[in-house]
């Protein structure tokens, strides 16, 4: 079931599992409405208003790895319904983690002298690769040039990740509507 985010931030319809031990760290599954979410970011229409600053990546990383981190820079609407999504999962979440507050790190960053930004995970290949359509839905391979690009991603929220020093939503892009060419660029007055 996918739903738009500014329809999400209802924290009575979101649930949080107890936190049980994963692989490397402790999890807890965040479900709405009964099922994993899968929140579209805008609607279709607003095609552009979600970029990619730079390419999917990993930390000390070769750029090979399966999943990677991706940044996606939003509008100041975008950044206050990402506000709101966490606020109704962290209340949740108080529920089932004592400290979940002092721990909390959050997905989004507010804009200062870069806009706003939400990370979150991707698949690039493997069983669980993101799938990539262009802006007719046709299946495509995933951009060779990321910077400025026009995205629409449908990012599932799968949790909460636990672990000493933070806490935090475990957030993947499952599908990423790809818009063509970049975003256009701000200009810049130096002075003169």
């Amino acid at each position: 079931m996918t739903t738009l985010l500014a329809e999400a931030a209802d924290a009575q319809a979101w649930a949080i599992s107890a936190p049980r031990q994963g692989k490397a760290i402790q999890v807890s599954t965040a479900t709405y409405k009964e099922k994993t979410a899968a929140l579209l970011l805008t609607p279709r229409s607003e095609l552009g208003s979600v970029t990619t600053p730079w390419p999917p990546n990993v930390f000390r990383g070769t750029g090979q790895e399966e999943r990677q981190t991706i940044t996606f820079e939003i509008t100041p609407e975008l950044y206050e319904q990402c506000q709101r999504l966490e606020s109704a999962i962290l209340e949740k979440a108080r529920e089932v983690i004592p400290n979940a507050d002092a721990l909390w790190h959050s997905a989004i960053k507010p804009a200062g002298s870069h806009p706003a930004t939400l990370k979150a995970k991707i698949h690039m290949s493997g069983s669980r690769r993101c799938r990539f359509v262009d802006e007719n839905d046709q299946p495509i391979d995933p951009p060779t040039e990321w910077r400025g690009r026009p995205v629409l991603p449908i990012v599932a929220v799968r949790g909460l990740y636990i672990q000493k020093t933070m806490v935090g939503l475990m957030l993947d892009v499952v599908a990423l509507m790809v818009g063509s060419g970049a975003a256009q660029e701000a200009e810049y007055d130096f002075g003169a």
